[in-house]
């Protein structure tokens, strides 16, 4: 839809598609390699300050059909890959819970991910609805899709909190292990 509205045709629309699925997979490919690497806090907060940047910076202040595609890419190498991220998670736990099996760890991270989705179904449609600038200007901030830009890029920021509060001593301290939280479940 949105691409609609910033003039692509029905011809240009698979290479948006295009653009998007090379972005995961290179993206996945890279976050993978790095999660193996670095500490995955660390790879998180990389994830979301390129995906926020990329929402801010290329979606927000899109006047273009190739910014649009630069767009698609730098997001998608971002942000869609960011469950490359799981296994990184799952190690962490395990290395922290001996106890913890991998296949449920893998299981809530997947399971939390799609309650997020479909909880934020509703959201993004209400956000949509915001007709206030709509037609005004060229700029993405300037169409009735600001609300959700706004909001995506927040929510990708937040996503760095990890890296916050993995070095915040207290709480680690009084971070429960996979085990208890399986156990209060």
């Amino acid at each position: 839809m949105y691409a609609k509205i910033r003039g692509m045709t029905e011809t240009q629309d698979p290479v948006g598609l295009a653009l998007v699925n090379i972005g995961v997979v290179f993206g996945a490919i890279w976050t993978s390699a790095l999660t193996d690497r670095v500490h995955v806090s660390s790879v998180m907060s990389i994830c979301s300050v390129r995906a926020a940047s990329a929402v801010f910076l290329f979606w927000g202040l899109l006047a273009s059909l190739p910014m649009l595609c630069l767009f698609s890419l730098l997001y998608r190498l971002t942000a869609g890959a960011f469950s490359a991220n799981y296994t990184g998670i799952a190690q962490r736990v395990k290395d922290n819970d001996d106890a913890a099996d991998t296949g449920t760890i893998l299981e809530f991270l997947a399971a939390s991910r799609g309650i997020g989705a479909v909880a934020l179904g509703p959201l993004r449609e209400a956000l949509l609805h915001t007709q206030q600038w709509q037609g005004q200007a060229k700029l993405g901030y300037r169409t009735s899709y600001w609300p959700l830009i706004v909001f995506t890029g927040t929510t990708a920021a937040a996503g760095g909190a990890s890296w916050v509060l993995i070095r915040i001593p207290d709480f680690r301290k009084q971070s429960l292990s996979f085990s208890r939280c399986i156990e209060m479940l």
